[in-house]
């Protein structure tokens, strides 16, 4: 068995590894726990042996979501939840790091587009002017490829500021680790029309007659060019 020492590196190198995960550290350690990691398997198995009290308590409920295999004992399925939270805390303190350093020339940002080194103010912002904003979206247009909005700022905000100042310059944050030579897909983003009742979803509460609904509007070209706006009436 791994001893406390390699834990806490191993959870910095999966921290590393995973630093640009979209799903639940969970699933994914979980899907990796399955397929027989020896890495994921030996810190779990270590993870298990120190579980204290106030770990089962704030973890228990964890063991419905079905991340890590379900017939596996209640412990060792604890002690995967607990090294995935402990995996994603190492991967938020990572971003913001990288959401707050100052920006170098040899971030993949400015590697994937030079000439934009010369918008950089500061060390940390970059002038709105050099950029295009991809249909409000936090995807831009940088030179010779493109970029992405901080996930810290609301691009929403920033398509606000473009169209309502128009002729005033303003500078904003790129996430430096992020360049694209095609232009990737972006967020999903919805327009809340009428506001569901999330008990009714749960249950499938409807029923004829019924005057309470819920209207989001998927905007259009949120996920790709080629998609069409959709509605949904719940």
């Amino acid at each position: 068995m791994i001893d406390l020492d390699q834990y806490i590196e191993r959870v910095a190198r999966s921290a590393g590894k995973y630093v640009d995960l979209t799903d639940y550290a969970a699933k994914v350690l979980g899907d990796r726990y399955a397929n027989g990691d020896q890495t994921v398997v030996e810190c779990v198995d270590f993870r298990r042996t120190m579980l204290a009290v106030d770990d089962r308590d704030t973890l228990k409920w964890q063991l419905q979501l079905g991340f890590f295999p379900v017939g596996l004992p209640a412990d060792v399925q604890l002690g995967g939840y607990a090294f995935a939270a402990e995996v994603a805390s190492a991967i938020l303190k990572l971003r913001m790091r990288t959401a707050c350093a100052p920006y170098r020339r040899t971030d993949p940002l400015f590697s994937g587009s030079p000439a934009l080194w010369s918008s950089v103010r500061d060390g940390e912002l970059i002038d709105f002017a050099a950029l295009t904003q991809e249909l409000g979206s936090e995807v831009v247009a940088v030179p010779k490829g493109f970029g992405k909005i901080a996930d810290e700022l609301d691009p929403a905000l920033v398509e606000w500021l473009r169209r309502n100042n128009p002729t005033s310059p303003f500078f904003v944050r790129l996430a430096p680790d992020r360049f694209y030579n095609q232009k990737p897909p972006m967020m999903l983003t919805e327009a809340v029309i009428a506001p569901g009742r999330f008990d009714a979803l749960m249950k499938f509460d409807m029923y004829p007659g019924q005057r309470e609904y819920g209207e989001y509007v998927l905007q259009k070209d949120a996920l790709d060019p080629e998609e069409s706006s959709a509605v949904d009436r719940l």
